[in-house]
C-alpha cells in the first residue's frame, strides 16, 4: 500500500462510497434476488468494494470467486469482507492468473488478483460455472460498453451450458440496446422474469434515489442527474 495519497486511492475511496449508496438504494439486493446461486458454482467479474461479494457468499454457493486486476481494490475489498467476519482466500498467481479447483476454498471467498478480460487464466475451470456477475463497471460508457464485450470472451470460457450470466449497469443515457443485442446474437438468451430497469437520481451529496418511473421529468434522458440502471440475466445457449 503506498504511503501517500494517490489518484488510484482516491478513485477507491469514491468507488468504495457509490457502493454504499448504490447498497443503500437497494440496488445490490435486487441484483441478488435475480438468481439463486445457492450450490452453485459463482464468478464475480470485479470486486469492486466488496460489498456484493458478501451479499453473494451470503447467498451459499459451492465455490465463490471474485477477481480484480487492481490490487488496492482487492485490498479494499479484503479488508470490507474480514471486518464483515467473512473468510477470505487470496488467490495470486501471477501475471496472468491461473486458478484451478484446486485453489479454491469453499468456505471461504476466493479473491484473485487479475484481469478478468484474460480469460485463460481460468483455463483450469473453463466450462465449470453455473453463474458469471458483471455489475457497474469503471469508467466512461463507452469503455464500458467495449469491457462488456472483453468480458463476454471470460463468460464463454468458463460458463457451462444453461449457465447465466447477470449483467449490471448504470447510463446517463438509454439502455445501449445494441450490447443487449450483441449477447443475444453470441448466443445467450435474454431472460424477460430476470430483467429490470430502474431510473435512479443522484443528488448533489452523492446518495441515489431510485425513482418511479411515473415521475420521471420528459427530459431526464438529458439530465445526467439520472442514471438508468439496467439488471439484466441471460442464460448460456451453446
Amino acid at each position: 500500500m503506498f504511503s501517500t495519497t494517490t489518484i488510484l486511492e482516491k478513485h477507491v475511496k469514491n468507488w468504495a462510497m457509490r457502493s454504499r449508496d448504490l447498497d443503500a438504494a437497494g440496488i445490490y439486493d435486487d441484483v441478488i434476488k435475480q438468481t439463486n446461486i445457492f450450490g452453485m458454482n459463482v464468478l464475480e467479474l470485479g470486486s469492486g468494494s466488496g460489498i456484493m461479494t458478501k451479499k453473494l457468499f451470503d447467498m451459499q454457493p459451492k465455490y465463490l470467486i471474485s477477481i480484480d486486476k487492481d490490487i488496492q481494490m482487492l485490498e479494499s475489498a479484503k479488508s470490507y469482507l474480514e471486518n464483515q467476519g467473512t473468510s477470505v482466500n487470496s488467490i495470486c498467481t501471477g501475471s496472468p492468473p491461473f486458478v484451478s479447483t484446486g485453489d479454491l476454498d469453499s468456505k471461504s471467498i476466493n479473491l484473485v488478483l487479475g484481469d478478468y478480460t484474460e480469460y485463460t487464466a481460468f483455463d483450469g475451470i473453463d466450462n465449470k460455472l453455473d453463474v458469471v456477475f458483471l455489475a457497474f463497471n469503471n469508467g466512461i460508457e463507452s469503455q464500458r460498453i467495449a469491457q462488456l464485450g472483453t468480458a463476454l470472451n471470460t463468460t464463454d470460457h468458463v460458463l457451462k451450458k444453461g449457465g447465466r450470466f447477470i449483467w449490471v449497469d448504470g447510463y446517463n443515457s438509454d439502455i445501449p440496446e445494441s450490447e443487449i443485442g450483441r449477447l443475444m446474437f453470441s448466443g445467450y438468451e435474454l431472460r424477460s422474469e430476470n430483467t429490470q430497469i430502474h431510473q435512479v437520481l443522484v443528488h448533489k451529496d452523492g446518495t441515489l434515489e431510485v425513482i418511479d418511473p411515473k415521475a420521471l421529468p420528459s427530459d431526464y434522458l438529458q439530465d445526467k442527474r439520472y442514471l438508468s440502471i439496467i439488471i439484466a440475466g441471460f442464460v448460456k445457449t451453446f
